[in-house]
């Protein structure tokens, strides 16, 4: 038997108001509720597409915004209840967005030492000393950076409210949530429900949130499993398969509520920019992390000498955790992008159980040791322990003092009078609206003062955006594979590189560095950027000499500078015919030798030279291509030769060379050595011997310049297939003119057809290539340098981004979902109700027969 401390409800309450204070501290409380906008490193670009997303995406779950990154999908990449959430109040319930967005940046945080509570009271079967010590331990993980890594992670205040990981907290408390309901499933059909919609609410919030729950779910249901098999005839086990049952259908129907997001987003992956993200065991390790880890062995011993039913499942899925962790900083691929710190915090949070177990065990053995409680003592009273109980304080109180908490730098959000120079920029903006700004990337680890103008930086960036101006770059790096060519081309305009980790070859190559300003002021207009926001005194006095470069205002420490001439058009038609390209196609981790079409684009990005634009054939077949599709281009570049029929996709490429280039990539395929042999019979065909380089090299974080690519044999081949090209290149007679506007999820483009030809001409759209965008008239739109859109076009015409067919059914599964589970939960507090009632008038009847008036009216009162 457990022993418990007993503990009245207002001890309780008293205990919790006392915890909870010391760990908010008032200048956090201060700043969240009277500072303006956030300023956090990630926040204030949470903060600024929060309210993109509440205004022109909401109440739908995902759509475009055209604001960043030469346009991006949004949340497409990134779970939507979060930002879905904050728009509802806003927009449904009348609240400022403000007030909305500061709810569940803070609510979900707080709430974190209530929740282990919880967690701790139904794992322990509510042993009152063990949630005392959870939620105390709980604290400590909050607000001690002893236990930070080599990157804040999430959970703790600094994470939250300094770097910005707003969604993680409330990740955290659906997951506790649905871990503590998920036991008792199978209790009624409401708590069913419950449990089902928490478990998809973890996952729609936050992906390592997500991750977890699925983790812990597989185990639950593999201990059950277990039990099930090793005591189904235990008649005092008669609940295990409908446990079982339970959790297995409830996982079921989760997936069914999480398809709309889930399935589109495994849909669109392909255009999801990963990267690799390792950090060093070692980097991970703390001394205070070593201490935690040791008294949660401890703890999980001391558990397990008295196990409840979810000991096994708990234990269980911290160690896999831990392995995982382990896994991901030793032994796991460069290219796998599991981010161990995340991992790690999570499994703090969870160890914060087995802690509190060996903190429990620590304190009743002091009790002992002082004689305070016998050792057959199952329950006593804190006034039955004072000696034990005021050591114990003053162990915290020291704890607490000396736990190194420092609020950062205290750019959580702007505070009053701070952000002067941001609205004088945003001001600035609102009148300069005719292409889109380059915000220069601050180093925050040279001195204070620039660590302010570090997250000044990011914060203008992000305003600019919700300011209605575009801006080349944003936080939500993945979400676009523009930013493989935006990144670098910022940076080459800063002191300080913030390529994420990406696997970019021109944020690895340092000659593309080296390369005069010109050339960098030439790739930043290709990518449409109008005007700079340059903060260093270096750069603002080198650019001030720079030709192309035109200073327009000075703003604090701050100045604005205007690229000479207008901005690229938004969309255009191009003077030569496009070449099309048949390669590999990833924006995953990649090595500094391999080839693909993002690697053809980086290199024709780094040389400059654009008068054949290389567009990506989806259709990796060629002969699926139509005569008439391919006669649009001027170029055929083949590096890998897929085809359905061998004879069909010979006598394309052979009827194509008749008016366009065949460039040939040597390769052992079979259509290449019929190419080879028929070389007679194409009119024009060039191939190009093999890359040479048989080594793929190390993976990519570009995190900085690290190589010299000028000589390598990839550049050189480019050289050539540029010459090729460049010799071969077939102009475009037609000097009919283009027009874009845009809409909600929709771009009209207008062709003046007035001296237009017959043929569709090639019409670029300077907007983010995403397969979901389509045109109205079916015909075909493909990516182009640098990963823009590219179709062929006679009359104007329009885009819109929408759903695919196989997105809108994953949409009416979850529909169907979540009706099936209200119906379920209505029918059942309807049968509970038309029970409640019959019970009630049977015991009427009953009593009526026997006419007692008095228990007559106890049946009423009930």
């Amino acid at each position: 038997m457990q022993e418990r401390l007993k503990v009245g409800t207002s001890q309780i309450a008293y205990l919790v108001f006392v915890l909870i204070l010391p760990a908010v501290s008032l200048v956090m409380i201060s700043e969240i509720i009277f500072g303006d906008s956030a300023k956090a490193w990630d926040g204030s670009a949470h903060w600024a597409i929060g309210k993109i997303y509440s205004s022109d995406i909401f109440p739908n779950t995902s759509g475009w915004t055209f604001k960043a990154f030469g346009g991006m999908p949004f949340p497409n990449f990134y779970p939507p209840s979060f930002f879905w959430l904050i728009a509802f109040i806003d927009q449904k319930l009348a609240l400022p967005f403000d007030v909305s967005i500061r709810i569940w940046i803070a609510g979900p945080t707080l709430l974190i030492p209530h929740v282990i509570w919880r967690l701790t009271s139904h794992l322990s079967d509510n042993g009152n000393l063990t949630r005392i010590f959870g939620s105390i331990a709980c604290l400590f993980l909050l607000i001690d950076q002893r236990f930070s890594f080599a990157l804040p992670a999430g959970l703790d205040y600094f994470s939250t409210f300094q770097i910005g990981l707003y969604s993680q907290p409330l990740g955290f408390v659906f997951l506790v949530l649905w871990m503590v309901a998920l036991q008792g499933c199978h209790k009624s059909f409401v708590r069913f429900a419950l449990t089902t919609i928490l478990l998809s609410a973890t996952v729609l919030t936050n992906v390592f949130a997500g991750t977890v729950a699925a983790l812990f779910g597989i185990v639950s249901i593999g201990c059950s499993a277990f039990r099930y098999s090793r005591f189904g005839n235990d008649t005092a086990e008669a609940q295990k398969p409908k446990i079982l049952l339970c959790q297995v259908v409830s996982a079921i129907l989760a997936i069914g509520l999480v398809a709309f997001w889930v399935l589109p987003m495994l849909n669109q992956y392909d255009y999801f920019v990963t990267r690799p993200y390792t950090v060093e065991l070692v980097q991970l390790i703390t001394p205070a992390w070593i201490v935690w880890f040791l008294l949660a062995m401890a703890g999980s011993y001391v558990w397990l000498q008295s196990p409840t039913r979810m000991t096994a499942p708990y234990l269980l899925t911290c160690a896999i955790l831990a392995f995982v962790v382990v896994f991901a900083s030793t032994v796991a691929p460069g290219w796998m992008p599991l981010q161990s710190p995340r991992y790690l915090t999570f499994l703090n949070f969870f160890l914060i159980v087995p802690v509190a177990y060996s903190l429990s065990f620590l304190f009743k053995y002091a009790a002992r040791l002082l004689g305070e409680i016998g050792r057959g003592t199952n329950t006593f009273a804190i006034r039955d322990i004072p000696y034990t109980t005021g050591i114990t304080v003053f162990v915290i109180v020291v704890l607490a003092i000396s736990t190194g908490v420092r609020w950062g730098y205290g750019f959580a959000f702007y505070v009053e009078n701070e952000a002067k120079e941001l609205e004088r920029i945003l001001e600035f903006a609102k009148n300069h609206t005719d292409g889109r700004y380059l915000v220069e990337v601050i180093n925050p680890q040279v001195n204070f003062d620039f660590a302010s103008a570090a997250f000044e930086a990011r914060a203008i960036n992000a305003y600019l955006v919700s300011n209605g101006n575009e801006t080349i770059s944003a936080v939500y790096h993945e979400a676009s594979p523009h930013s493989l060519f935006s990144l670098p081309v910022t940076n080459s305009f800063s002191d300080y590189n913030d390529s994420f980790g990406i696997s970019s070859i021109l944020s690895d190559d340092e000659s593309f560095y080296r390369q005069s300003s010109e050339d960098h002021i030439a790739r930043a207009k290709l990518l449409g950027t109008k005007y700079l926001v340059i903060r260093t005194p270096e750069r603002k006095k080198e650019f001030e000499r720079t030709r192309g470069l035109t200073l327009q205002k000075k703003i604090g420490f701050w100045s604005i500078f205007s690229i000479d001439g207008p901005p690229r058009v938004a969309t255009k038609l191009l003077e030569h015919k496009p070449a099309l390209v048949f390669s590999d196609f990833t924006l995953k981790a990649r090595h500094r030798n391999d080839s693909s079409y993002i690697r053809w684009v980086e290199e024709q990005f780094n040389d400059g030279w654009f008068d054949v634009q290389l567009a990506r054939s989806e259709e990796s077949r060629i002969d699926a291509h139509s005569q008439e599709d391919l006669g649009n281009f001027g170029a055929i570049i083949l590096e890998e030769y897929e085809y359905s029929d061998l004879n069909i996709a010979l006598n394309r490429l052979i009827r194509f060379s008749e008016t366009g280039m065949v460039i040939a990539i040597k390769d052992n395929s079979e259509l290449f050595e019929l190419i080879e042999a028929k070389r007679t019979s194409f009119k024009n065909l060039v191939v190009i011997e093999n890359l040479g380089s048989k080594e793929s090299g190390p993976i990519l974080d570009s995190n900085d310049p690290r190589f010299d690519y000028s000589n390598t044999e990839i550049r050189r081949t480019w050289r050539k297939m540029r010459e090729v090209l460049d010799r071969n290149k077939i102009p475009v007679t037609n000097s009919a003119k283009t027009q874009l506007k845009k809409a909600k999820n929709r771009m009209e483009i207008s062709l003046d057809s007035e001296n237009s030809s017959q043929k569709p001409v090639p019409v670029v759209v300077a907007n983010t290539f995403h397969p979901n965008w389509s045109r109205t008239d079916g015909q075909k739109i493909y990516t182009t340098t640098p990963f823009n859109q590219l179709t062929f076009a006679d009359q104007s015409f329009e885009i819109r981004f929408e759903r695919r067919p196989i997105e809108v059914a994953a949409v009416w599964v979850s529909f169907g979902t979540l009706l099936l589970l209200l119906v379920g939960c209505v029918g059942e507090l309807g049968y509970r109700s038309v029970k409640v009632i019959r019970n009630k008038k049977s015991a009427v009847a009953n009593l009526d027969s026997e006419n007692p008036i008095g228990q007559r009216r106890e049946v009423d009162k009930a």
